[in-house]
């Protein structure tokens, strides 16, 4: 993790670097939190806790998670979304990457030091066809909400509610993206009837919302 977390300081410049450093990271990630039992797309955890808005939140357990965090591997993973936004090998694995980390309150409260949300929400607007961003970017702004009550505003000033909006009209099938975003409204208008009105007020949301959860009914008894 030091080594990557180093090429990807020192080599901030090279395309191929930022690419294959974030790849890496999210497949050690991943491969990590399989072996600990968790489900696709999902992170493995040691026990969940209860967040301010009523919901669960994971706690992480693993040494590589630690070792990425001491190696300042969130700050590598945040840069090369700034300047690798436009390219797709470079979002989705440092989103995948930070989803997996953010189950740390730490990892968190790293993301959270800059204008992460606006970051994160500008990276999945650019890559609206992609579906693995769009999921990422959904379950790490859930963490984030749920780790942090200022985050809520955050995302939702930044354009979250829209961002969800714009994967529920355009994946038109039960994907995780789909889930995810559902998830990520549900963390943003807890308890927070201001939020709760805008996501009434925007269009067609609401619509797409109960076909949403339509298509997950079979899903969910299959």
């Amino acid at each position: 993790a030091a080594l990557v977390s180093a090429a990807l300081r020192d080599f901030s410049k090279s395309a191929d670097v930022r690419r294959a450093g974030c790849v890496c990271l999210a497949m050690l990630l991943q491969a990590d939190s399989h072996a600990m039992g968790a489900d696709v797309g999902h992170v493995a955890a040691s026990r969940v806790v209860q967040t301010e808005d009523g919901g669960e939140a994971l706690i992480m357990r693993g040494g590589l998670r630690h070792a990425m965090l001491r190696a300042g591997c969130v700050a590598r993973l945040m840069a090369s979304l700034e300047k690798g936004a436009k390219d797709l090998q470079t979002v989705q694995p440092a989103l995948q990457a930070l989803a997996y980390l953010a189950v740390s309150t730490r990892a968190c409260e790293e993301i959270l030091k800059s204008e992460s949300t606006k970051r994160i929400l500008r990276c999945m607007k650019k890559h609206t066809t992609s579906e693995p961003v769009q999921q990422f970017g959904c379950a790490l702004l859930q963490q984030l909400c749920a780790s942090d009550k200022f985050a809520k505003a955050a995302v939702v000033q930044s354009g979250g509610i829209k961002v969800v909006s714009t994967i529920l009209r355009f994946y038109r099938r039960p994907v995780a993206a789909v889930a995810e975003g559902l998830g990520l409204l549900q963390k943003l208008s807890a308890q927070v009837p201001d939020h709760q009105q805008q996501i009434v007020e925007r269009g067609k949301l609401l619509g797409r919302v109960v076909r949403a959860m339509r298509w997950a009914a079979p899903v969910a008894l299959a």
